[in-house]
């Protein structure tokens, strides 16, 4: 009985990863990532780039971001994706890249292609200007 639980586990185990794999490799599109120093260059010399903050309000106040942004955190922007034009160039920001890549992915899937992603920690590591705004809780 023992030894069914536990094959009958790791056969689900390998299902669900395996299905979890093949499940992101066809709804996550490749995403480009942009550095810290081709974004400082990108937002100073293109100001059409929209750049999208998807951290949490705490996150933006304590840590920073760029001047211009606009907030959608990562859990609101299947719904409010919308809001973004298609026809700019949108770099989507968090603290290390991964909500980011996830935020650029969503809007990818929604037809949005000149899409890039970022963390900011290397940015303001860099010491790169940010604003601290304050944020409605």
């Amino acid at each position: 009985m023992r030894k069914a639980l536990i094959s009958l586990l790791l056969l689900s185990f390998t299902f669900v990863s395996c299905s979890s794999e093949t499940l992101s490799t066809v709804v996550a599109p490749s995403v480009d990532t942009i550095s810290a120093d081709s974004l400082k260059q990108l937002l100073d010399s293109d100001p059409g780039v929209l750049f999208i903050d998807v951290r949490s309000n705490g996150e933006i106040e304590r840590d920073g971001t760029v001047e211009g942004f606009i907030h959608i955190p990562i859990g609101s922007l299947e719904q409010r994706y919308s809001e973004i034009p298609k026809d700019k160039k949108i770099v989507v920001a968090c603290s290390r890249g991964v909500r980011a890549a996830r935020g650029a992915a969503i809007l990818q899937n929604h037809g949005y292609e000149n899409v890039l992603s970022t963390g900011l920690a290397e940015y303001k590591a860099k010491g790169y200007e940010l604003i601290y705004p304050k944020l409605a809780q």
